[in-house]
Formats: C-alpha cells, structure tokens, sequence
C-alpha cells in the first residue's frame, strides 16, 4: 500500500486494505432475479476503528426487456456511519439487439442449470472505489 500523501486543504490521506466477499443466489422459478449479500471490513490505520458492514440487494433483470437491470437494497454499518438505501437502474445497450432465448416470467424448475458460453463476456460485478483514511493534526476521518 502507498504512504500518507498531501491532500487538499493541508490534510493527509492513504487507501486502506480491506477485504469484501460477495455471495449471489437466484430466486427460485424467477432465476431472472437475484438476491446478494456482502460483508466488508476496511482496516483503519493508527487507532481509528475499522470500517465495517454488509449489502443485502435484490437484482432483477426482466425478460422482457433485455439488457434492463434493477437493483435495490441496502448497506449497514457496524460503527455509527449511517446506513444507506440504494436503486441502481443500468441498461446495457450490446444487448439491446442480441439474440437471447426467450426466457418465461415463472419457469417450471426451481433452478435450471444452463450453458455460460453465451454469458462469458458479462461485466463482473466489482466495485471499483478506493476507501481512504484522511488526517489533519488531531481528526480522521474515513471517507469512500
């Protein structure tokens, strides 16, 4: 990890190290939705009490709409941060005009156990922010 650098304002900041984990199972006979959860924990540096907390979300991409994804739910945090509620609305523009199966409403299974080869190019689910520790003199801060 990098060391403390100069930011803004005479303040200092550095990333943290933290783990996530990140578990996703679809809904039975409606496997175009899902449900995650994820835990995380940020480790803080020099007495600040770590960052930790978990999502819980329920994803749905309806059949009949392809490349329209919704997500709602809502993240917790063990410390006094405040918890959050999130909608995320994506539409995916590739598979505006791809030729996808027809996938019903309810299916008859619970769960099917489908080929992946036509999902092998999908974006992995990540999420790409930095979580930095900030200083000035005597206040730190943890900020996303």
């Amino acid at each position: 990890m990098s060391g403390w650098k100069s930011a803004a304002n005479s303040l200092q900041e550095k990333s943290l190290g933290g783990t996530d984990i990140e578990l996703g199972v679809p809904l039975p006979y409606m496997n175009w939705a899902k449900v995650y959860g994820r835990g995380f924990i940020w480790r803080s540096l020099e007495g600040a009490s770590d960052l930790k907390g978990t999502d819980v979300s329920l994803r749905a991409a309806p059949p009949i709409l392809p490349g329209l994804a919704i997500e709602g739910g809502r993240r917790t945090y063990t410390d006094s941060t405040p918890d959050e509620n999130f909608l995320r609305i994506s539409y995916n523009l590739a598979d505006m005009n791809a030729a996808k199966p027809s996938q019903p409403w309810f299916s008859e299974k619970a769960y099917s156990l489908d080929s992946m080869e036509s999902r092998r190019y999908d974006k992995v689910r990540r999420e790409n922010l930095i979580v930095k520790q900030v200083q000035e003199n005597t206040l730190t801060v943890i900020t996303r």
